[in-house]
């Protein structure tokens, strides 16, 4: 009777068990962080971090492939290494690397080895690669537009993070003299357009024209003169948003860029929930 109530509490146990994403192991993997003292383009980054320093640990033994991408504050170069790579070694080798260039970089960076810490990487499920034929703007359209939403609705899937390469959006320039004329606050420029479109998100700059906004098209609009034909102010003369703009396609500034050894390309980081296996 004994055995047979323990064997029913272990398959019980058992069936309780929550799966882990990573066991209790060492990844063969270094990682370099590149900090910006002061916000700078990601091609700034790219040209006076990123690819010295890719350029500078290539020639270290068992590394088998190197990932970087580089933002406006932070930038990173991901080393995986060859199984069974001594990492203890590894890192000795890297960072004696990293400290020979330090003082090559500008001022405006610092960089620090860091060793991967699982716990640290216990809701990221997996990074993805996309890269293929026309340039990684295109690729990066791609994935927006055909990979993005069907890797979001996996079940067990909290987000998604995509780097490297400019989405397409809308690009709206608006005219300060006319805003001023008709009496339309920019800020209700951005509320029109956010109540009318479902935009996820905005990226904004301004120019000698005045303030620029960049919108992505909700999938209902088929072509540009329906965002043209937008009500911004109703009365005798209802105001709409090519009365106070120039409406074009366009791409967002690049805020990332992402690379494979040395080669650019697409990188997507799934996030799991963290409640679900």
């Amino acid at each position: 009777m004994l055995f047979v109530a323990a064997t029913l509490l272990g398959i019980i146990s058992w069936k309780q068990l929550k799966m882990e994403i990573f066991p209790n192991a060492e990844l063969p993997m270094l990682y370099i962080q590149v900090n910006a003292r002061i916000e700078v383009t990601p091609e700034y980054m790219e040209q006076e971090a990123i690819i010295p320093v890719e350029s500078m640990i290539a020639g270290l033994e068992n590394i088998e492939e190197i990932q970087s991408s580089a933002g406006r504050r932070t930038g990173s170069i991901l080393i995986s290494y060859e199984e069974r790579t001594d990492l203890k070694y590894a890192y000795l080798k890297l960072d004696e690397k990293v400290a020979s260039i330090r003082s090559e970089l500008p001022d405006d960076f610092s960089l620090q080895v860091v060793k991967i810490d699982l716990e640290d990487m216990n809701n990221t499920l997996m990074s993805l690669q996309a890269r293929g034929s026309g340039g990684v703007d295109r690729v990066r359209n791609y994935v927006d537009q055909h990979i993005l939403d069907k890797l979001e609705n996996i079940e067990g899937v909290a987000a998604v993070n995509v780097f490297g390469g400019r989405q397409k959006s809308v690009d709206i320039i608006l005219n300060r003299a006319a805003c001023e004329a008709y009496d339309i606050a920019p800020s209700r420029v951005r509320t029109i357009l956010a109540s009318n479109m479902n935009i996820r998100q905005y990226g904004g700059a301004v120019n000698e024209q005045g303030l620029r906004f960049f919108v992505y098209l909700n999938a209902e609009y088929d072509h540009i003169s329906q965002i043209e034909e937008l009500i911004l102010g109703r009365g005798n003369n209802p105001v709409r948003l090519k009365d106070i703009s120039e409406i074009y396609y366009g791409e967002k500034e690049e805020e990332t860029i992402s690379r494979v050894n040395g080669k650019d390309a697409v990188s997507l980081e799934i996030i799991n929930d963290a409640q679900a296996n």
